[in-house]
């Protein structure tokens, strides 16, 4: 009997390298989303740290401290949408290793239900040879008994 091989060994090997490329990609969006979740802790710190609470003094150094807290603001705005968007392309990339892991499984249990078949084929071909091999001498023991 030949030597086992799955039929579809390129195929799985292709959905083994699709699979690790997926784990790679969500490895490097949950990075990003602790990157986003730092900056976001920082841009908050700095709006509660340096947010004007001096309302004395000129109109232009209120005007200037409004405007200072304006940009405060918006930095900690944008932070948040930086976070909201590093969370989502963290689910996305989820859902993206999920399906090249399920492909991976089903070209693993194909490959493990064709061994398994190979295996029996195998044992059958040695107990027909086996069968071969038995059979002439009994009927020869037989002849001479008679």
């Amino acid at each position: 009997m030949r030597r086992y091989q799955f039929r579809f060994e390129h195929v799985a090997r292709v959905r083994r390298i699709q699979e690790d490329q997926a784990r790679a990609e969500l490895l490097a969006a949950r990075h990003r989303l602790l990157v986003a979740e730092a900056e976001l802790a920082s841009r908050s710190d700095d709006y509660r740290a340096r947010r004007s609470s001096d309302a004395s003094g000129s109109t232009s150094s209120f005007r200037s401290l409004r405007h200072q807290d304006d940009l405060l603001a918006n930095a900690v705005t944008a932070a948040r949408c930086a976070e909201a968007n590093a969370r989502l392309l963290v689910a996305q990339r989820i859902d993206v290793w999920t399906e090249a892991a399920q492909k991976v499984a089903a070209m693993e249990r194909l490959d493990e239900r064709d061994r398994e078949r190979h295996s029996t084929e195998a044992a059958r071909e040695e107990q027909a040879e086996l069968d071969d091999l038995v059979a002439p001498r009994h009927a020869l023991k037989d002849r001479n008994e008679r």
